[in-house]
C-alpha cells in the first residue's frame, strides 16, 4: 500500500517544462487585432490596435513602423529557442533586395531600445521564392542567410536559438527552415552575447517590396523537442489502462 500511495503521489507532483511561452493566435474572435490580448504590448511607433489576427495566425505588413513584445521568465544563461509558422505572400515584380527589414527577435528590457537579439530577416526576393537571415546583434547587416529559396504561400516552419554568452559552446545564434531534429541543415551567427532575454518582440517596419507575413503557432522554450509540431497519430490511441502506472504525469 506504501508503495502504491508513493507513485500515486509522485504523478500529482507538478510537471517541470522548459516551455516559457505559447501563443497559437486563437482567442481573439473572429475578427481581431494583436493587442485586443493581454499577452501582447506596443512598446513602440503608431498608436493602433497592432496587426490582425484571424483563425490562429497573426498577420504583419509595412504599412506602419511599430514593435510588440511579449513576456516571459528572464533566461541568463545558456540555450533558448523560438518556433514559429511563416507564410510569406509573394509580393510581386520588381523585387527589390536593399531595404533589409528585421520582423523577429528575442528583446530584453520592456522599451523599444531594449536589447534586440537573434534578429531574423526576410531577404533575396525573387519570383523563385524569398530568403530568410540571422543577426545576432547587428542591424541591418544579415550575418548569415538561408542558402535556397522559399516557397511564397506555404508554411515555413522557423526555428532559431540563441546560446547566451556562447556557454554551452555554441554560436550566438542559430536558425533552421522545416527541421525535423536539431542535427539538420542550419546557418548562424557566430557572434557570441552575454545579454540576457526576457521576451519575444514582433516588428512591422515600411520595406521595399511591400510585404505581408503571416505568423502562427509561436513557441518559446529552453528545449528542443518543445518546437516541433508532433505528427498526428496513424491510429487511435490505446484507452488508458486501469491500474496506476509508475512514474510521472505527462507534460504535454
Amino acid at each position: 500500500m506504501k508503495i502504491m500511495v508513493g507513485f500515486l503521489l509522485l504523478a500529482l507532483l507538478p510537471c517541470a517544462t522548459e516551455v516559457l511561452l505559447e501563443e497559437d493566435f486563437m482567442n481573439y474572435g473572429s475578427t481581431a487585432f494583436l493587442l485586443d490580448s493581454n499577452v501582447w504590448t506596443q512598446v513602440s511607433g503608431v498608436t493602433q490596435g497592432g496587426p490582425p489576427v484571424s483563425n490562429g495566425t497573426v498577420t504583419l505588413t509595412d504599412d506602419t513602423n511599430s514593435f510588440f513584445r511579449t513576456n516571459f521568465t528572464l533566461v541568463d544563461d545558456g540555450d533558448v529557442y523560438f518556433a514559429m509558422d511563416v507564410t510569406v505572400t509573394d509580393p510581386l515584380a520588381p523585387y527589390n533586395n536593399s531595404d533589409l527589414e528585421y520582423f523577429a527577435a528575442f528583446h530584453l528590457n520592456s522599451s523599444s531600445q531594449g536589447t534586440k537579439r537573434c534578429k531574423t530577416f526576410l531577404t533575396g526576393f525573387a519570383g523563385t521564392g524569398f530568403r530568410v537571415g540571422i543577426s545576432t546583434k547587428t542591424d541591418p547587416a544579415i550575418a548569415a542567410t538561408w542558402a535556397s529559396d522559399l516557397e511564397y504561400g506555404t508554411m515555413h516552419r522557423v526555428v532559431v536559438k540563441r546560446t547566451i554568452g556562447g556557454i554551452n559552446g555554441g554560436p550566438g545564434c542559430t536558425l533552421w527552415v522545416s527541421p525535423s531534429d536539431e542535427s539538420d541543415t542550419s546557418i548562424e551567427d557566430a557572434t557570441t552575447d552575454r545579454s540576457d532575454t526576457d521576451g519575444f518582440a514582433l516588428r512591422q517596419s515600411p520595406a521595399t517590396p511591400d510585404l505581408e507575413i503571416k505568423l502562427g503557432q509561436l513557441i518559446v522554450s529552453k528545449s528542443w523537442s518543445d518546437l516541433i509540431h508532433p505528427s498526428p497519430p496513424s491510429t487511435p490511441p490505446s484507452p488508458p489502462p486501469s491500474t496506476p502506472q509508475i512514474g510521472r504525469a505527462s507534460c504535454r
